[in-house]
């Protein structure tokens, strides 16, 4: 028996074929739409990778030069019968069997010849010529040229033209170029010439930092020699020189050295004194009377001694509660503390001692610190009462006193009073300009972890609006030529820029005026606008790509976020095949169409 046929079996096939085609179309969307996220996102990862690289630096290598060719030389085989014929005819075998003629000796002659008559030095005579002394060396009249600027700072010390040298850092007080030969002196009372105390100094000096520290084999007795007056510092320690023999005083200075003392101090010079309380008044007496004007106190914690090289906030090892000075007063005038025992105090021999000089737990009394003598403003002389020459010698002794004793402590302090006397203002030292070949890089900038890497200063946003700016159009992914198709920019509707064959990988506009434009990219028969913003002396990266899913065409145009100068743009992206464009005189048209685009 047959069945009967119906319409709806046709009707079940369409909605199956339909509801394939849909679902088809359906993930055909949803593939292609993942597809190009994924591109996108790989193409601004690229982007970004090729700007974080450093670019390799490779050598030009030059072409290898051809090999000359030689000319083709054949040889031609003789017999020996031909030879021997050729051989005769030759000039050298002709002049060998010719006979020469003997060559006879010179006979002597039989009488003497005549000479001028005159008288004859037994020894020539030689022009005498002035030497310099050894002291001299010769090249001393050269060490101010700064053509010899690569002339050793040991050469210019054995020299001691000047006695002391330095070339100042600008960027940093601890890079200190220089020499200094410090002078030994011998007067009655004080003086250097007796212990090892500069020499232990100097060693400081030359192991801790870049100063050339010597100390003179000469000592000058008296300060009667001019050769003093080129010292930048003299040191005076208490019972150094000559014996005092006499009890009512302990120093004291004739007429002649403090008129060589007054022009010494008012010339730049700089004195370093030390010793106790009487030898340190009678200092100030003689210092009070040579130079007349000036002012004595108690040096404030920012004077520049206590921070020339290392820094001490509250002063020098030995003084106590430095913070609690003022600075230069006018109450103290030329009036040096005058310190006694506690016990001839209280006796009323003294003046009454101030209470902040007694410590709470002994019975002693405390240093008064470090005292200065100014004049117009410039700081001549230190008096201390510390003892820093006495931790000197004490650094001559095992490793572990040197590093956590008093002796480092004090050497530090006393490498900031050589320092302060090489640098202050208005010192005998000369100071010399760096050389070319010594100057040092700028800083690099400081690296921030939190970004993970070095921070770039911001660059002035007044100049940058004034530079012109830049626009690469660039193919993606980075690489890709652009396939013998048309290539069409338009920059604010006004300036048209076609290529009809892209070969390469983009195009580069240059000479293009700062701010917001509107670029039309048509390429592969589809068009699209983006709005980008161009700052001044920046590449802005702008990249197309195309992309074609069966039937499908679609050009994407994007934005790149990072602008970089065309110095580091173009070592970058080497490898890419640019065609660069300079913009003339459309340069007025495109800043005018981006006006009007900014006035809608």
């Amino acid at each position: 028996m047959a069945h009967p046929v119906t319409h709806r079996q046709p009707a079940q096939r369409r909605a199956v074929w339909v509801s394939l085609l849909v679902s088809f179309v359906f993930h055909l969307a949803v593939l292609y739409l993942t597809r190009d996220l994924g591109v996108e996102e790989r193409a601004v990862r690229a982007f970004r990778a090729r700007l974080a690289e450093i670019p390799r630096f490779e050598p030009r290598r030059l072409g290898g030069s051809t090999q000359p060719v030689m000319p083709q030389t054949t040889m031609e085989y003789l017999t020996a019968e031909r030879v021997q014929g050729e051989a005769e005819g030759l000039p050298l075998v002709a002049l060998q069997q010719q006979q020469l003629a003997p060559i006879g000796a010179p006979s002597p002659p039989l009488t003497r010849r005549d000479f001028e008559l005159a008288a004859k030095e037994e020894a020539p005579k030689l022009d005498r010529v002035a030497m310099l002394r050894p002291s001299e060396l010769g090249l001393a009249d050269s060490v101010r040229l700064p053509s010899l600027d690569l002339l050793r700072f040991v050469d210019m010390a054995r020299a001691n033209r000047h006695h002391a040298m330095v070339m100042p850092d600008p960027h940093s007080r601890r890079d200190l170029l220089g020499y200094i030969n410090l002078a030994r002196i011998q007067v009655y009372g004080a003086g250097t010439e007796k212990g090892a105390w500069l020499e232990a100094l100097a060693r400081f000096a030359r192991d801790n930092s870049k100063l050339l520290v010597r100390v003179s084999k000469d000592v000058a007795q008296y300060f009667t020699s001019p050769e003093l007056l080129k010292d930048p510092i003299v040191f005076l320690f208490q019972d150094c020189g000559f014996e005092a023999y006499r009890d009512e005083v302990r120093t004291y200075f004739s007429q002649d050295e403090k008129a060589l003392l007054e022009q010494y101090l008012r010339s730049g010079g700089f004195l370093f004194i030390e010793g106790d309380n009487r030898f340190l008044r009678e200092m100030v007496g003689h210092l009070r009377t040579i130079l007349g004007e000036g002012e004595l106190g108690p040096l404030p914690p920012d004077h520049p001694v206590y921070s020339a090289y290392y820094e001490f906030g509250d002063g020098f090892p030995g003084e106590q509660g430095k913070s609690w000075y003022r600075g230069w007063q006018d109450s103290w005038h030329w009036e040096y503390p005058a310190l006694a025992e506690p016990a001839v105090a209280s006796a009323g021999a003294a003046p009454p001692i101030d209470p902040r000089l007694l410590t709470t737990t002994q019975e002693r009394l405390q240093p008064l610190g470090l005292w200065g003598v100014r004049v117009r403003g410039r700081t001549v002389a230190i008096l201390s009462d510390i003892g820093l020459h006495e931790a000197w010698h004490e650094s001559f002794g095992p490793e572990e006193q040197n590093t956590r004793g008093s002796a480092f402590g004090a050497l530090s302090a006393g490498l900031n009073i050589l320092v302060f006397a090489l640098t202050q203002e208005g010192t005998l030292t000369p100071q010399q300009e760096r050389p070319a070949w010594m100057a040092v890089r700028p800083p690099a900038p400081a690296y921030d972890p939190q970004a993970g890497k070095a921070a770039a200063a911001v660059p002035d946003s007044e100049l940058l609006s004034v530079l012109d700016a830049s626009l690469a159009v660039v193919r993606a992914p980075l690489g890709t030529t652009g396939e013998q198709q048309p290539l069409v920019l338009r920059l604010n509707g006004v300036y048209k820029l076609e290529l009809p064959r892209l070969a390469g990988h983009g195009i580069m506009l240059h000479n293009l005026p700062p701010g917001r434009h509107w670029l039309d990219v048509r390429y592969g028969g589809s068009t699209r606008q983006v709005e980008v913003d161009l700052p001044g002396g920046r590449v802005t990266t702008v990249t197309f790509r195309v992309n074609r899913f069966a039937f499908v065409q679609q050009l994407h145009v994007s934005v790149a976020d990072r602008r970089v100068p065309l110095a580091q743009w173009s070592p970058t992206f080497s490898d890419l095949a640019m065609e660069e464009f300079f913009l003339a005189e459309d340069r007025e048209l495109v800043e005018r169409g981006a006006q009007q685009l900014r006035r809608r």
